[in-house]
């Protein structure tokens, strides 16, 4: 049942974020009701027993509706780690600056509806594998993380144009970095990828969420130049066939879902 709420279309529009806390609201009464069985019994459980039974069945139930394998580790360690604040009385900028962190992570994502999601490196050999072997091609990623792909593609295409565009600050900074170490001639943008035109580009690489592909597809529809390609990183676009498709085997089963203009 819960992993049915993926193909739900109003569930794949909220944040991530969003999603996390409602799986919280969900599992809090399952969470009360056990501390109300096992006092009745006569086996009351600790406040660092219930915080870790509301932490365990959050993080399950994001593993069954298919969040990011970091947001289990949120979950479950919400509620021990706010408890154990509580006991050390922490500094109120501790929460503070903890809170600041993940909206430089994550903050871009609010609006968008996209999180951080990385590819990996198996991924990116399948990648160089299907692109197209032309001397001079541009190529953007859009909401580009870390700068992996996009350092990548660079490496291995060399007289291509790259570009990578993100919006959140902490990872668009890491990005920078890393390309400048890298001494990478890729470009490398912070802003929202909706702004661009993308009929600027030969191919243009995504990995983002379920909530924005109808959006996205409408873009490539209107500003995708004809003998172009998308390729999206496993979400598909609703209602439209890719023309292939291409398992990489990574840990997390990702595909490579493409489209030829």
């Amino acid at each position: 049942m819960l992993t049915s709420l993926q193909r739900l279309a109003w569930w794949g529009r909220w944040p991530v974020s969003v999603q996390a806390v409602m799986l919280q609201l969900a599992v809090a009464p399952m969470t009360w009701l056990i501390v109300w069985v096992m006092g009745s019994i006569g086996v009351p459980l600790s406040w660092w027993q219930v915080t870790v039974l509301q932490g365990a069945g959050a993080a399950l139930f994001s593993r069954l509706v298919g969040l990011p394998v970091w947001w289990w580790w949120i979950q479950a360690g919400f509620w021990p780690l706010l408890l154990l604040a509580l006991q050390w009385q922490l500094p109120v900028w501790v929460p503070a600056l903890l809170f600041a962190l993940i909206l430089a992570i994550y903050g871009g994502g609010i609006g968008s509806r996209v999180p951080l999601f990385l590819t990996s490196r198996k991924t990116c050999s399948h990648l160089a594998t299907v692109l197209p072997a032309d001397a001079e091609l541009r190529f953007l990623d859009v909401g580009a993380g870390l700068g992996g792909v996009l350092g990548y593609v660079q490496a291995r295409r060399p007289g291509w144009h790259c570009e990578g565009i993100e919006r959140a600050w902490l990872p668009w900074l890491i990005g920078k970095l890393r390309l400048w170490v890298g001494r990478s001639a890729a470009v490398w943008q912070h802003g929202d990828f909706n702004r661009l035109d993308w009929s600027n580009y030969d191919i243009v690489y995504a990995y983002l969420s379920p909530a924005p592909m109808a959006q996205i597809w409408r873009k490539v529809e209107a500003e995708m130049r004809p003998g172009s390609i998308f390729i999206s990183n496993s979400f598909d676009i609703p209602g439209v066939t890719p023309d292939q498709v291409v398992e990489t085997g990574d840990w997390n089963h990702a595909r490579l879902l493409i489209w030829y203009r």
